[in-house]
Parts: structure tokens; sequence; C-alpha cells
């Protein structure tokens, strides 16, 4: 997965990360699992036709500090 590369290799620097994705076998589910594993809250929202889905996440001050 491309996300998955793109939060590694920045990590800590990224701090925001919206995508939209088309929800096929697990790829929403494994997205979400990576974002929350590097320290996002994450919030999704299915678009119209409902196989795509918006990301939103962001990092806490309290993360980022840490």
């Amino acid at each position: 997965m491309h996300v998955k590369l793109l939060i590694e290799l920045q990590h800590p620097a990224c701090l925001q990360v919206v995508m939209e994705l088309h929800d096929v076998g697990d790829r929403l589910q494994t997205a979400t699992d990576l974002l929350e594993a590097q320290g996002f809250s994450v919030y999704t929202e299915r678009d119209l036709p409902p196989l795509n889905v918006m990301i939103y996440a962001q990092k806490s001050e309290k993360s980022v500090a840490a």
C-alpha cells in the first residue's frame, strides 16, 4: 500500500492526512490501522458511489510533543 510507505517515510513530520480510497477488500481497515498505529486520530466518511471513502487523520498536540 502506497500510504504505508508515505506515512513511514514522513513520520513524525506528517501531522495530518487526507485521502480518498476505494473500500475494496480490507483497504479501509488497513489504512485506519496503520494511521492509528502512528498516533493519528482517524475519521472516515463514505461518499457516492459507496465504495469511495474519505479518510481524515490528525495527530493530537500531545502525540506530536512526545
